[in-house]
């Protein structure tokens, strides 16, 4: 369910009046940025290489292994199995194995390299951490997300002791756990989903309060870290809106109002559901804690406005104003009409209270210098809300939607979509 990215749009005329509206509700776009590239560093020295021959059939590999094996036996026989002598011999032939695809037997002995280090250097030494994670991409590998689930939690724990390394190795391993929780969301079963969730915006938290001490309040370099704050909010605020097994548990996690039966989650689909589980002013308990987050993420957004009001850079803050404007577009498309509960009943699609805001922001680009065909190809092209990242500068937003293809359809790249309509199922398409 990662990224809970909507599929919607932020589409108007060149009037800047609503015109085209994309909506798909129930929709999720997975890790379409973030955790695609995740995937792609964190997997790149686990996916065994092709060659012109096998590499097990191999007589080098075949001798090197043996080698490697001797070298083992001989000081596991004089020193015992957890000496730290054994570290490097055993870790080359972990990525003699690797290479070669003979993943179980790499993992036995990753596993023995981290008593080695747990046994030697402590319980939660940080220079577990390189190997934990070569550990988790193996049982990605293997699809195999109860155990990469369970080396998550430990890692969290490792990087939530880590206050001896310096503070950007600190923020950087912070923002890579962040991302595992994100890419192990996609794939980690539902009654998991609430926990990498909250993680997320925990781990978010931390980070901004660090870099805060770190760079101090006034520094562009804090953005970075308050927009993924805010995402974190959102994906909150949406998964319980959208989500009918993770929203009831998130309900009780982030509002303290817990369910008096014991109903499967994967049935609350229908307002009596929900008001058998939660009692007649569930429709205020939802609404207060979606609008809770979306009030959350909605202050950090105009937060990064201020800051770039304060500094003069008004491009940043017509961006800023830009991204506030998406966010009152989410928040109105799942806001309470009377009488509706959670699901695509929910809200409006008038673009109206967004509109304030993205008329705010093109007076602002317009006043300095940037062209009036500019602003109006950005606000007539459709995106993908919300955004993944925050940019500064409007050339670097640019989609040129003049020319379709011939059957009028903007190729947005390839998307991981997740189908949420069916209880207890999910399809995920691309």
């Amino acid at each position: 369910m990662n990224l809970l990215h909507l599929t919607t749009a932020r589409s108007i005329h060149l009037s800047r009046i609503p015109r085209n509206w994309i909506s798909c509700t129930n929709v999720f776009i997975l890790s379409a940025m973030i955790n695609l590239e995740l995937t792609a560093s964190v997997l790149a020295a686990a996916v065994p290489q092709e060659s012109g021959s096998s590499v097990e059939s191999s007589l080098e590999y075949t001798a090197a292994v043996e080698q490697h094996r001797s070298t083992i036996d001989e000081l596991q026989s004089d020193l015992g199995p957890f000496d730290t002598l054994l570290i490097q011999p055993i870790s080359d032939l972990t990525d003699l194995l690797i290479e070669a695809g003979d993943f179980s037997e790499a993992i036995d002995l990753l596993e023995q390299q981290l008593q080695i280090y747990r046994i030697s250097y402590g319980l939660y030494s940080s220079e577990q951490i390189a190997l934990l994670e070569k550990l988790m991409n193996l049982y990605v590998l293997r699809q195999e997300w109860d155990e990469v689930s369970n080396r998550l939690s430990y890692l969290s724990w490792m990087y939530s002791r880590d206050e001896r390394s310096p503070v950007p190795d600190q923020l950087a391993g912070l923002k890579r756990l962040r991302d595992w929780h994100m890419f192990v969301l996609n794939n980690d079963r539902r009654e998991r989903e609430p926990i990498h969730l909250l993680s997320i915006r925990d781990i978010s938290e931390k980070s901004l309060n660090l870099a805060v001490d770190y760079y101090g309040k006034d520094n562009p370099e804090l953005i970075d870290y308050i927009y993924d704050r805010a995402q974190a909010d959102l994906y909150i605020a949406l998964a319980i809106m959208l989500t009918s097994e993770t929203s009831p548990a998130l309900i009780t996690m982030t509002e303290g109002v817990a369910s008096t039966v014991t109903t499967r989650l994967n049935r609350l689909r229908t307002a009596s559901d929900f008001e058998t589980a939660y009692g007649s002013r569930v429709n205020t308990v939802i609404d207060r804690a979606f609008r809770n987050n979306m009030s959350r993420h909605f202050a950090h957004i105009s937060a990064i406005r201020d800051y770039y009001a304060d500094t003069g850079n008004q491009e940043a803050e017509a961006m800023a104003l830009i991204y506030m404007g998406d966010s009152m577009l989410l928040r109105d498309q799942y806001e309470s009409n009377p009488l509706e509960f959670s699901g695509q009943a929910r809200g409006s699609s008038n673009i109206g209270s967004a509109n304030r805001y993205y008329s705010q922001a093109t007076s602002l680009l317009l006043g300095i210098g940037i062209p009036a065909v500019d602003t109006d190809l950005f606000f007539s092209c459709p995106v993908l809300l919300p955004v993944n990242s925050f940019t500064p500068a409007f050339s670097a937003t640019q989609l040129d939607c003049r020319e379709l293809s011939e059957t009028d359809a903007l190729d947005l790249g390839d998307i991981h979509l997740l189908v949420d309509t069916v209880p207890g199922i999910r399809q995920l398409s691309t």
